[in-house]
């Protein structure tokens, strides 16, 4: 995760896995709207999904609206609708929270507490996950932080370019290149080690090809040598 520097900047800070599921723990719902929001890279406005927007046989979670202060909106992406996929265990812990909920298909799946409508990620940030993030020892924790740590994930694990442009929902690939080009310089150095590497190892496979090869067989004065001492026995 990417916990806010000094002056505002951002540097990197993983709290695992472990941490993040122990997070969800504490509060259901609001808990999984955290692990949700750090798997998919959505924004947290994003959050306003029925249980409808699930697709459980193509593993994927529809983008449908948005909502700001209870109020809701079209999504930011320049496309009105769009999928994220998910893995098999991602539907099933959502299936699992849904059936906890005793949801229907029609229900918000992070409804507030009158449930006429999604939760406000506005004030369930400050008054329930920082609070439990910081019983848990966890770094400082926001929504946007929660995207970055994604989408550093995604970059790190050279994930294409493109498919990271999708799932964080940016018009244009050059705005993830823009925020995230700490990461990729890193990864240019590790680029020109493995290209580097290729060429020296198969240089030296040449140069081994090449050499003139030494002669394995005896030479003639040392066979000569060897048959009068096998006589002189």
């Amino acid at each position: 995760m990417l916990s806010p520097g000094p002056s505002g900047s951002c540097h990197a800070v993983d709290p695992g896995a472990a941490q993040h599921d122990r997070l969800a723990a504490e509060h259901d719902r609001s808990g999984e709207a955290v692990w949700l929001v750090a798997i998919t890279c959505i924004r947290p406005e994003e959050l306003a999904f029925k249980w409808s927007d699930l697709d459980v046989e193509k593993r994927q979670l529809w983008i449908k609206r948005a909502v700001n202060r209870g109020k809701l909106h079209t999504p930011k992406y320049h496309r009105a609708n769009r999928p994220i996929q998910l893995t098999r265990e991602d539907v099933q812990r959502l299936l699992k929270l849904k059936k906890q909920m005793k949801a229907g298909d029609d229900d918000w799946m992070f409804p507030h507490a009158r449930k006429t409508g999604p939760i406000r990620h506005e004030d369930i940030l400050a008054r329930r996950i920082q609070p439990v993030a910081r019983k848990l020892g966890m770094p400082h924790i926001t929504w946007r932080l929660l995207r970055h740590w994604g989408t550093t994930q995604m970059v790190e694990k050279r994930v294409p370019i493109k498919a990271a442009q999708q799932r964080l929902g940016h018009t244009r690939p050059d705005i993830l290149l823009k925020h995230y080009a700490h990461v990729l310089d890193e990864s240019a150095e590790f680029a020109a080690e493995a290209l580097s590497s290729q060429l020296s190892v198969k240089k030296a496979e040449l140069e081994a090809k090449n050499r003139p090869k030494r002669s394995t067989s005896p030479s003639i004065g040392s066979q000569t040598a060897a048959n009068s001492k096998r006589w002189v026995m």
